[in-house]
Order: C-alpha cells, then sequence, then structure tokens
C-alpha cells in the first residue's frame, strides 16, 4: 500500500455514507464502508439549518465514538450544495492573471449582496485546441453557511483534510470510475434531495431540488405508490430540463441518464424515468474501483449509493483533481 487511507464522509439528506480507500499497486481498494440512516423526525422530515442538522450531528458523533478515521488518515467531507451558486462558463484567453479577475467578476455580478459574505472559488480548465474561450467553474458558498457547517464538524470531533461540494464528488467519482466522452447527466436520487450534475468535457454544474423518496413508503403499494413514483420522477425531469436550459442555454445534448442514490435502488423509479428520456442507466456495480472482500452484507450493496463519498475518498487519496476545495 502506498500512502496512508483516504477517507470520504458525506453528510447527506438521509444519512451518513463513509468510504475508506486504500491504493494496491495501481489500484484504489475500496477496504471499509459504513451507511448509517438518520433517525426519522416525527414529520419525516429533516429540518435544514446552517451547519449540520441535528440527526446528522448525532450520527456523526456515534460514528466517530465508534471508530472513524484514524489521526493519519486523509479525510474528505461533502458540503451541502443547497443555497450555494454554481456556473460552468467560457471566458476569453487572455492569461492566468486576467481569467481569474474574469472568473472573479462572472461570480460577483450574479451574487446577491457583497461578495465578502461569500467563499469564493473558480477553476480554469483547460483549453481545447480548436478554441480561443476557456471554460472555467465558478462556485460560491455563504461564508456563514461554511463557518456554521465547520464548526459543526470540529465540535463533534471530526478532524479532516478539506471540504467539497458534494455534487463535484459526484462528478469526479462518474468520470474516474466511469469515463466516458460527451455531455452526461447525473442523478443522485437520495432520501429527501436529489443531486442533478451535468458533464461538459473536464467540467460540470449542478442543482440539488428538495425532491426525494422518503415519503413513497408512506403511501403503501399499489396504484397510489405508482402515482407517487410517477409524480416524484415526472417533478425530477422537469428540474433536469430546466437545468440543462439554465446552465447550457439549450445546447446540453447528453444521450444518457445515469442514476445512483437510494431512488436508483427501486426497479419501479428506473422504470418511471424510461417515460421521460430515451436511455436511462442505473449504476449498479463499480468499474475502476475495486471492492475489498471483506466489505460484506448491506453496505457493500449500498456502495453504488455512495458515489459523493467515494468521490471524496478518491480526491483524499490524490487520485484525481476535485477541481473545487473549500478549506485554504
Amino acid at each position: 500500500m502506498l500512502g496512508n487511507p483516504a477517507f470520504g464522509i458525506e453528510l447527506s439528506d438521509g444519512a451518513l455514507k463513509a468510504v475508506k480507500l486504500e491504493r494496491r499497486g495501481a489500484r484504489l481498494v475500496v477496504t471499509w464502508a459504513d451507511y448509517r440512516p438518520y433517525a426519522r423526525a416525527e414529520d419525516g422530515a429533516v429540518r435544514p439549518r446552517a451547519g449540520l442538522n441535528p440527526r446528522a450531528d448525532a450520527t456523526l458523533r456515534t460514528f466517530l465514538a465508534e471508530g472513524g478515521p484514524g489521526p493519519l488518515d486523509r479525510v474528505y467531507v461533502g458540503f451541502p450544495s443547497m443555497a450555494t451558486f454554481n456556473r460552468l462558463v467560457m471566458v476569453p484567453d487572455v492569461g492566468d492573471e486576467r481569467l481569474a479577475e474574469i472568473a472573479r467578476y462572472e461570480t460577483h455580478r450574479s451574487l446577491r449582496g457583497s461578495i465578502e459574505d461569500y467563499v469564493v472559488r473558480t477553476h480554469v480548465l483547460k483549453k481545447k485546441a480548436d478554441t480561443t474561450e476557456i471554460p472555467a467553474l465558478l462556485y460560491a458558498a455563504r461564508r456563514s453557511h461554511l463557518d456554521a457547517f465547520v464548526s459543526d464538524l470540529s465540535e463533534a470531533g471530526l478532524e479532516f483534510d478539506n471540504l467539497v461540494p458534494s455534487p463535484s464528488a459526484i462528478a469526479l467519482f462518474t468520470r474516474y470510475d466511469r469515463p466516458a466522452k460527451g455531455d452526461r447527466t447525473i442523478v443522485s436520487i437520495g432520501l429527501r434531495a436529489t443531486e442533478i450534475v451535468y458533464l461538459r468535457d473536464r467540467g460540470h454544474a449542478f442543482r440539488t431540488v428538495p425532491l426525494g423518496v422518503i415519503g413513497l413508503d408512506a403511501v403503501g403499494k399499489g396504484p397510489a405508490r405508482a402515482n407517487a413514483v410517477k409524480r416524484l420522477v415526472a417533478a425530477i425531469a422537469v428540474e433536469i430540463e430546466k437545468g440543462a436550459r439554465f446552465f447550457f442555454d439549450g445546447g446540453f445534448r447528453s444521450e444518457t441518464l445515469s442514476l445512483f442514490g437510494e431512488g436508483a435502488a427501486l426497479a419501479e423509479v428506473v422504470w418511471a424515468f424510461e417515460n421521460h428520456f430515451p436511455k436511462v442507466e442505473s449504476i449498479g456495480s463499480l468499474h475502476r474501483l475495486v471492492i475489498d472482500d471483506a466489505v460484506k452484507g448491506e453496505v457493500r450493496e449500498q456502495l453504488v449509493n455512495m458515489g459523493s463519498a467515494l468521490g471524496l475518498a478518491i480526491a483524499a487519496a490524490r487520485a484525481a483533481d476535485p477541481h473545487i476545495e473549500l478549506l485554504p
């Protein structure tokens, strides 16, 4: 094994997801994983606030008390994407220093209030040989939200090396484990929210919508459940199209919709998406990453629903660049 183990920890809308990767020769191997759904609120909802919600905080503290990362492990944590700003824009090729100024200006004019209230990150990507413009990733999060999140993690006892926006980790995992060319749409359907990630070349854009599968069990089985699934998928499909028009002005040409997350494990959800998109794949296995035989049972089956945690661990292992890191 080369280097220290790398941990990715995602405190998603409904569960703590953690993955440990270790290098064995040229391969990255999943040697340990954990999946812990939060205790449900009485009304079935986790109320969002700046920082960790109480159920995520309690689950994280239990996770750390029972083990968690070691003091020498590299740890990357996913930062929630709700109420953050991101764009994938084209900027003129005018030199590195001027490029950074232009990217910052584009971010500034899109934000509400003072830019000093935000943590801003920009990442200029590689220019294609046949173009005069360069793609740049723009990202901003409210400083107060980031500070509250970092404070809550520290108070819970988690030592970590960096934060990466959760959808950026999903993009990294998809590119690393399932490389492909062309525009791609990745949809991670969680218990209470859905991450929609649009991949183009080396860049990505994303949006998070408050739609998840947590309410499906409450409607029982039969026609009522079937109708609930149709409504949920139809609502997500509308949001996917909205995002494609917003970020790419209608010029996004994704041939395949890739699904993972808790929702992708439900066959009826996958079937419903096939009524809206010509080609739908449910990510049911890992391609480039290897799973150690020690990872067994339910958590092994859940690994394909843990794309963000896997992407965070890949970034922590320095096997790929997440593009956006939120700590200095």
